[in-house]
């Protein structure tokens, strides 16, 4: 991507994957959890709710428990993402805050990163020529161990 912003001049925007999630329930009225599975229990999650039409981010993007995150539902919450899905099991069957989002905004959308880089264009919040990838935490490649070779 870099080359190709380099080469024709134009601006290169950064969305991240749980506010494109989000973006894919624009001016919902109840808070959404974008959450991904990461690990057995494990998620990789945001909290972002709808004011004036603008999303805001409520919790900053971070690892935790399944269960630890759902049990801190305070109202109503829409998730989005696998991480209800993959982690279903393991949720309080009485836990009446988590609202499974409708399925075509369950999963990452080409709509819903558009939206939000379109927003970031606006406000021209570009990415820095030479910009990486961030990544939460290591990726597989990074922890593996290499293969011998005989």
């Amino acid at each position: 991507m870099t080359a190709f912003r380099l080469a024709l001049g134009i601006p290169l925007v950064g969305v991240p994957t749980l506010e494109g999630l989000a973006w894919n329930l624009p001016n919902s009225d109840l808070p959404i959890v974008s959450m991904v599975s990461i690990r057995a229990e494990m998620v990789y999650w945001g909290l972002f709710q709808w004011e004036h039409q603008k999303l805001v981010c409520k919790q900053t993007e971070q690892i935790g428990k399944f269960t630890d995150v759902c049990a801190g539902f305070t109202e109503p919450t829409i998730v989005l993402g696998d991480g209800l899905a993959r982690n279903q099991e393991s949720l309080d069957p009485h836990n009446c805050l988590i609202i499974e989002g409708p399925s075509e905004a369950v999963w990452p959308s080409a709509k819903g990163v558009g939206c939000a880089g379109q927003k970031l264009l606006d406000m021209g919040k570009f990415l820095p020529e030479g910009c990486e990838p961030r990544y939460i935490q290591p990726s597989y490649a990074e922890t593996s161990k290499p293969l011998n070779s005989a």
